[in-house]
């Protein structure tokens, strides 16, 4: 059966191939990386996984330590990732690095493209201890490089970028503010640079750093960057975007609220409202987060008839959806309770 797989395959492969002069040229090892490589940059994982299988048994016939080995098992481990395959993903990083490291040497910049996929890999599982080290040694790398080599350190900095932010959204979640800051700042700083001021790839860093502001308490300091955020998203995405535009319109909102700007805050709110309970539905986790913002609102007008109900709803879904022992629930009956003890309502 093994001797009629390889030329099933490159049998399958040329007919995928619009060229047949680059299917006889091209070793076999070379038409599965560019079959695999078209076929994930299709979405069509299972092929993808296919012949980058292939092409990793392919490459170890050449040996156990080889470039394209590294780069197969590479390529093969992105397929795993971009489909939340992180038990497959990261023991076929760490064989690609391990190649890397020994053919190229610790410092190569392609030993730093792995790190960062591996750091991302472990920052999505929420692994922060294990992502941190490596993102911080594939930064150092790719700065290095550029010092001696600017050229080449061009076509690193949109990844330098990406790594302090995701750096600086690692220290966000883990409560490390202080820290957090400087990576953020530093990817604002050097992805305007590559992009200019009002490229798309600002978007995530501005609402990073917006954000973390706000949860600082930083307001002042906040509130241009989320309106830029929100400018730029609206542009790229248009007004009702779910997921970009509406994020940063709930943002500003929540910045409003703790602002005591509740007039601003207000539209935005239901702005959000309307946006995710149309795309998502009513009883819709992101919709239970602008509720409780409303109802936040509501409760710092004084308004506590409106507030209430909005209160009760939102921890309704976050119940049903997330269960009654999550966080989310907690800020729920916090925001209520709290409601209550201004009003003198303690049975």
């Amino acid at each position: 059966m093994k001797t009629l797989l390889r030329p099933l395959l490159k049998a399958i492969a040329c007919l995928l191939m619009a060229s047949t002069s680059a299917c006889s040229s091209g070793s076999l090892w070379d038409i599965y990386v560019y079959v695999g490589g078209k076929a994930y940059d299709r979405g069509y994982y299972t092929v993808a996984e296919t012949f980058s299988l292939a092409a990793v048994k392919e490459a170890e016939q050449f040996g156990s330590e080889v470039p394209r080995l590294a780069q197969s098992l590479y390529s093969l481990a992105t397929i795993y990732d971009v489909q939340q395959r992180y038990a497959e993903a990261m023991p076929t990083y760490q064989r690609a690095l391990t190649i890397q490291e020994k053919v190229l040497g610790p410092d190569h910049r392609k030993v730093a493209y792995t790190l960062y996929a591996l750091a991302s890999t472990y920052q999505n599982q929420k692994k922060y201890v294990e992502a941190v080290p490596l993102f911080r040694r594939a930064t150092a790398i790719w700065e290095k490089a550029e010092l001696g080599h600017p050229e080449v350190g061009e076509l690193d900095r949109p990844y330098v970028a990406r790594s302090y932010r995701q750096l600086g959204d690692i220290y966000r979640d883990q409560g490390k503010y202080a820290e957090a800051e400087l990576p953020l700042q530093r990817a604002l700083t050097l992805q305007e640079k590559i992009s200019g001021p009002d490229h798309l790839d600002i978007v995530p860093i501005l609402h990073s750093l917006g954000a973390l502001y706000v949860v600082e308490e930083k307001y002042i300091d906040a509130e241009p960057l989320l309106r830029r955020t929100l400018a730029l998203a609206e542009k790229a995405y248009g007004p009702d975007d779910p997921s970009t535009t509406a994020t940063a319109i709930n943002t500003l909102g929540h910045l409003y609220i703790l602002g005591g700007k509740y007039a601003e805050a207000e539209p935005l709110l239901q702005r959000a409202r309307t946006i995710w309970g149309k795309v998502y539905g009513p009883d819709s986790i992101p919709v239970a987060t602008v509720l409780l913002n409303l109802a936040d609102l509501y409760r710092g007008q004084g308004k506590y008839a409106e507030g209430e109900p909005l209160y009760r709803q939102s921890l309704s879904i976050v119940e049903t959806r997330q269960g009654l022992d999550h966080t989310n629930v907690a800020y729920r009956l916090h925001g209520l309770a709290e409601l209550y003890r201004i009003q003198g309502v303690y049975v």
